[in-house]
């Protein structure tokens, strides 16, 4: 039982390795980094995000979100906005050069992942978020116990 159990997590691992080489590759093919893409991907969707927020919600260290931010701005793709009520917090804003890398990147492998979740039947999109939700949560209890 524990060989196969050991088996399907190999597999489910393969997946999860697969999932990020598309995204890579994809980041690849646009010809931007892929911490670059992530924090375009984010951002892209108008709500307002801080540093912080991209490290704290997106799991990603400080270290790289502060590269990759230095380097967007130097490339005219972001500016940072002053956060009135948060002291050394800059709101992440796309410019207009920004815009359009991200409608002609992100948005079209946006588009692509809306066409894959809704080729699936409404029923097995539930029971995906909800069995990785589930799967997310034993993992992380257990990584506490390690």
């Amino acid at each position: 039982m524990r060989e196969e159990i050991q088996e399907r997590l190999s597999v489910l691992n393969r997946q999860f390795k697969a999932v990020d080489a598309i995204y890579r590759n994809a980041a690849n093919w646009f010809g931007i980094s892929e911490s670059a893409f992530w924090i375009l991907y984010i951002v892209s969707d108008g709500a307002e995000y801080t540093q912080y927020d991209l490290c704290s919600t997106w799991f990603y260290s400080k270290q790289t979100i502060n590269s990759a931010i230095t380097k967007l701005v130097g490339d005219g793709l972001i500016t940072l906005e002053a956060k009135m009520d948060a002291r050394n917090r800059k709101i992440i804003r796309l410019t207009t050069k920004g815009k359009r890398i991200v409608e002609n990147t992100v948005e079209r492998l946006k588009s692509a992942e809306l066409k894959a979740f809704e080729n699936m039947p409404e029923e097995d999109r539930t029971t995906f978020i909800k069995l990785f939700g589930r799967y997310l949560q034993n993992l992380n209890t257990e990584m506490n116990n390690v």
